[in-house]
């Protein structure tokens, strides 16, 4: 989705990876978190509403 460095390319391809995930049907997603701080924060909030508020941390 883009360089960690880069929220803006991570935030922007976000949607669209996403979207792809549902029309395969997958049941699983893993992802990285992000610091909840600027774009991180919207990110962080996509990320946990397509999950269903669930996270499981390793």
């Amino acid at each position: 989705m883009g360089s960690r460095a880069s929220q803006e390319s991570v935030a922007r391809e976000l949607y669209r990876v996403l979207r792809e995930c549902d029309d395969e049907n997958l049941e699983v997603i893993f992802a990285e978190s992000f610091s909840e701080e600027g774009l991180g924060q919207a990110v962080m909030n996509r990320l946990l509403k397509a999950a269903g508020h669930r996270t499981v941390e390793v």
